[in-house]
């Protein structure tokens, strides 16, 4: 899947404007041409924001270009194809002519991702990410690869995604190296503790890794929208933000945790010593923010019944796709991506707002789509609902820097 690679930084407080139909946001486009939205409608009614021209809701393609972002805003395209490709010097095969465009083509700058949950095995028998000396291992790994490529490499990601891997991987069991408590279908692990030792490493490993280029890390910000205007639920909402991106950013920004981390998490919650404090404040030269959908946030009471068991249940929220009255999103076919591009202009005001306006890179935003039975060839390139979804996109991100 092909994926759009922004820069996005100077982003300004948004100004809103709130739309009489669902109460949802409306870009104004005057002057464009309405076209239908080539998108599968859920039976239930939508919280999709739409943009519109003056006085109608009829959806249109926002009309962006270049020319509508300010100097130094950087559009680049990501492929992912070489993360999987592997033994490209092996077996005989020499270098294609892609490996020399991507190494050699002007204007060309790699980003290099030296995280990506695949840790060696000899590493992952001695505890991995939840055994401390895997921060110094990490540490090493990264100064080799700084001393082989920094020559060509002047950026670098030092975790894509950690949520994903600590949460998946050592609490609910579903990612590798799969582990989770036993009464959650694993052989070993520890939901409610281990999830937090091994975030708390790769912190101290990315804090670690320090080069004379520029270095990122790169989180999964999937936005939240209140189940509805009790507070329960509006309070839900700046929680489990928390405890998805602020479990990461806070970190690097204030040197801690959150506050509410902290409350619920209570000794489960490593904490930094003075010193590994002041190492991971500013220990980030960039965001990188991957975007593709949102969730209700529905908040549980805090009583005996709602006890948590694994580190999901710690924010005492429920993130579901459905409230009473609407769908978050369009939806994607049976995926899990339901379309709400207001979210990422919300994630951008959110870290401008909060830690101090750092530069962002959208490193990965898409629409996957399912090859559906009979579909010809021409029928799967003319692919208006993944263009909508950009083009809605960009126009939201515009509307964050405004």
């Amino acid at each position: 899947m092909s994926l759009v690679s922004l820069s996005v930084s100077n982003i300004p407080s948004s100004k809103s404007f709130t739309s009489p139909y669902l109460g949802n946001p409306c870009l104004i486009l005057p002057s464009v041409k309405a076209r239908k939205l080539p998108l599968q409608i859920s039976t239930k009614t939508t919280s999709f924001p739409i943009a519109c021209q003056r006085d109608t809701t009829t959806p249109v393609e926002p009309d962006l270009g270049r020319h509508s972002f300010p100097p130094g805003f950087t559009f680049g395209a990501a492929s992912a194809a070489y993360q999987v490709e592997g033994a490209w010097n092996e077996g005989g095969r020499e270098p294609s002519v892609w490996d020399t465009f991507c190494r050699n083509y002007p204007g060309l700058k790699p980003y290099v991702t030296l995280f990506h949950w695949d840790l060696p095995q000899g590493l992952q028998d001695h505890g991995g990410f939840a055994n401390k000396q895997t921060v110094t291992d990490f540490k090493d790994y990264c100064n080799i690869c700084f001393h082989e490529f920094g020559d060509k490499v002047k950026h670098w990601i030092t975790l894509n995604e950690p949520w994903h891997y600590s949460v998946n991987g050592h609490g609910l069991g579903t990612d590798a190296p799969g582990r989770c408590t036993p009464v959650y279908g694993c052989s070993e692990g520890n939901s409610i503790y281990e999830p937090y030792i091994v975030t708390h490493n790769l912190i101290l490993g990315h804090a670690e890794a320090k080069q004379r280029g520029q270095i990122g890390i790169t989180l999964d910000c999937m936005w939240s929208v209140p189940y509805s205007d009790m507070f329960q639920h509006t309070d839900a909402v700046n929680r489990i933000l928390d405890f998805n991106h602020g479990w990461f950013i806070d970190p690097l920004v204030y040197g801690d945790y959150p506050f509410i981390m902290k409350a619920v998490v209570r000794d489960r919650l490593p904490t930094f010593t003075a010193e590994e404090s002041k190492m991971v404040t500013n220990s980030f030269d960039f965001i990188g923010l991957n975007y593709y959908t949102a969730r209700y946030a529905q908040g549980k009471a805090f009583i005996p019944e709602n006890y948590p068991t694994k580190c999901t249940d710690d924010s005492y929220v429920e993130e579901l796709t459905s409230n009473a009255h609407s769908d978050i999103g369009l939806w994607n076919n049976g995926s899990w991506l339901y379309v709400f591009p207001k979210g990422i202009k919300e994630v951008l005001l959110r870290i401008k707002e909060r830690y101090g306006n750092p530069p962002v890179y959208v490193t990965e935003n898409g629409y996957g789509d399912l090859i559906k039975p009979g579909m010809t060839k021409e029928e799967a390139i003319h692919d208006l609902a993944r263009m909508k979804y950009y083009k809605l996109h960009l126009a939201e991100v515009q509307n964050a820097i405004k």
